[in-house]
This record gives C-alpha cells, structure tokens and sequence, in this order.
C-alpha cells in the first residue's frame, strides 16, 4: 500500500521481543542462518534467546547482565548439542552405520546457502527498487499529461 508516495506494509505485525531480536542478530549474524523447522511451534534460536533475555529483565536484571547470562546459558546449550551430535556420529560410525555428516560440511553447506540468500535478497530488493521508481515515473507522466490537458481550454 502507498502512502505519500511511501511503501507502508499494513500487515507487519510488530512483537515485543523484536528490538531484543534485532540485537542478537547484530551480536551473533550467523544465527540469520540457523535452520530451524518452521512447522513446529518452537522458536527460533534468536528469538529463544531474546525472549530469555526479556525474562530476565523482567526479573529485575539490568539489561547488559541480562544479555550476558542469556548469551552464555544459550552457547552453554550449543555446545551440549554439539558434544550430543559428536557423540552420536561416533558411535554411529563406530556400529557400521550411517553417521550424520559432520558439522563442518554442514556450516560449509549454510555459508553457501547464506550466500544464495543475500544475493535473492539483494535482487529482490533491486527489483522492488525498479518497480517503485517505475510506478513514480509513471505518476510523473500522468501528471504531465493531465498539466498539458489544462493549459487547453
């Protein structure tokens, strides 16, 4: 929707936690990236992480301490699951079995993929610049044509 010549999205849903998410991305960028099943109802890392740290404020702790014990109770908690997962693809080779690949093929596939994100994302933005400016041009000209048709009569 436009207003005053704007892009306004009317749907954008604004929660509490998202100042406290915007600042987990720029503390940790590699969550961007972190996959996470949409099609449950479990949060993703980052918001788990600003929703911990909302918590704790709301305790009465300051929000600097805050994010501290929030960032190192979450990393505590990743380096759990990745000892978990180490472990895991261990004995699964050790059995015969067919083990997980490891993390490092796994973070090597999410760069790749992040990288294919930023370039859509970067086209997408490109495009919807060129629509916009598009749209104003054509303003422009219907704006024109209707100044000419004044001047007419």
């Amino acid at each position: 929707m436009y207003v005053g010549g704007l892009w306004v999205d009317p749907g954008q849903i604004v929660l509490p936690e998202d100042p406290f998410v915007k600042e987990v991305y720029k503390r940790h960028p590699e969550l961007l990236y972190e996959a996470y099943d949409p099609s449950t109802f479990e949060k993703y890392p980052a918001r788990k992480l600003a929703h911990r740290i909302m918590e704790l404020i709301d305790m009465g702790i300051p929000k600097e301490r805050a994010t501290e014990i929030a960032d190192g109770e979450f990393w505590n908690v990743r380096r759990e699951q990745n000892l978990e997962y180490d472990a895991a693809r261990a004995e699964a080779i050790a059995e015969g079995k067919k083990a997980p690949p490891p993390r490092k093929m796994i973070r090597r596939i999410q760069e790749r993929e992040a990288f294919h994100l930023k370039e859509g994302l970067r086209k997408q933005k490109l495009q919807r610049e060129a629509m916009e400016a598009a749209r104003i041009l054509a303003a422009q000209r219907v704006e024109e044509d209707y100044e000419d048709t004044d001047d007419d009569d």
